[in-house]
């Protein structure tokens, strides 16, 4: 596996893309931001391996589909700020914020459905 523990991409339209797959490799990563960046696509479902990770911010992005479900696996995650995106679907982090874990999140409530008290934005 590889080290990296901090991957600070955001506020950078250069980076584009889609989120490589391999990035659930980095087992040690702590935190993640790749928020107000063009990438695109789905949040890799890989990224459950992301054992380590307290931090993904994926905010002002074009990433889409649903949120995988893999992401329950991060039980050391504290932050995911994931507003003014095209993800959908249910947030299945529910049961961390439910055991206190996850403490500061933010979802695009007019696409995201949540079953426990999610933090909504819906600024564009």
């Amino acid at each position: 596996s590889s080290t990296l523990f901090n991957l600070v991409l955001h506020s950078n339209r250069l980076i584009s893309g889609t989120l490589p797959t391999e990035l659930g490799s980095l087992s040690v990563l702590v935190s993640a931001s790749w928020d107000k960046t063009s990438v695109t696509g789905s949040i890799p479902t890989e990224f459950g391996l992301l054992t380590d990770l307290q931090e993904l911010f994926v905010a002002h992005t074009g990433l889409n589909g649903t949120i995988p479900t893999e992401l329950q696996k991060l039980t050391n995650l504290e932050r995911i700020i994931m507003h003014n995106t095209l993800l959908s679907g249910d947030f299945p982090l529910c049961s961390l914020v439910d055991s206190g874990k996850l403490v500061h999140y933010t979802v695009p409530c007019e696409t995201v459905q949540c079953s426990c008290n999610c933090n909504c934005t819906v600024d564009r």
